[in-house]
């Protein structure tokens, strides 16, 4: 039987075989995400990707489709994701 990856595994591996600083990357979405979750946002654009927001929570980073629309730049918009 194939060997299977946890995210949790994969999070430290990351972050100790490559030097991926994960609570930094954490901390920074935080910071992103936080002024949307303030105002009750569904999502909000981090560097060209939508972060789903749910009571506050970033729950998933969904790439941008070709009919949505965003600069790339950190974004609030209202809306549903």
């Amino acid at each position: 039987m194939p060997a299977k990856v946890s995210d949790h595994a994969l999070l430290r591996w990351l972050e100790r075989a490559h030097g991926i600083d994960v609570d930094g990357i954490r901390a920074q979405l935080e910071r992103e995400a936080s002024p949307a979750a303030e105002i009750g946002a569904a999502y909000v654009w981090i560097d060209g990707v939508k972060a789903v927001l749910r009571d506050g929570v970033v729950v998933t980073c969904l790439p941008k489709t070709a009919n949505e629309t965003g600069s790339g730049k950190s974004k609030t918009r209202r809306g549903r994701p």
